[in-house]
């Protein structure tokens, strides 16, 4: 069984300061033997987003196709968010969900479902005020 790492540091690859920040905390380390695990983090979308699509965007969907809130998410994330994958020469759909989106793909799948609703049943829903879309820090995944 694993142990918990004793030391978490945050990398952002895009930013040039990142090999610096990788040797000055190698170079703090203790004398011993180490192993260091990477593991791509995930962002979490804020609780304003998760407020909007929650209480704002399914129920107002929810309204129009006569669906319950999980009824309704369920059938936006397959409308919105289902990718094909090839499993053992077999093709097999994967449905995401808010959850596996970052902050920005958020937006973008909100954007969509607002597109969406608009050509569909001529109803213009309320964009998210950006000054509630807070951003959580990463989860490791």
């Amino acid at each position: 069984m694993a142990t918990k790492a004793e030391k978490t540091l945050h990398l952002d690859t895009k930013q040039p300061e990142t090999r610096k920040t990788v040797y000055e905390v190698i170079r703090a380390l203790p004398e011993g033997q180490y192993t260091i695990d990477l593991s791509k983090i995930r962002w979490r979308v804020g609780d304003g987003q998760r407020g909007y699509y929650w209480g704002y965007l399914v129920v107002e969907v929810g309204k129009l196709i006569d669906k319950g809130r999980e009824e309704t998410d369920k059938v936006l994330n397959a409308l919105f968010l289902s990718e094909p994958w090839e499993v053992a020469g077999q093709v097999v759909t994967v449905v995401r969900s808010l959850s596996d989106l970052d902050p920005a793909a958020a937006a973008q799948y909100f954007d969509e479902v607002a597109a969406w609703v608009f050509t569909t049943y001529g109803v213009r829903l309320t964009a998210l005020d950006p000054s509630k879309a807070k951003v959580k820090q990463p989860l490791l995944k």
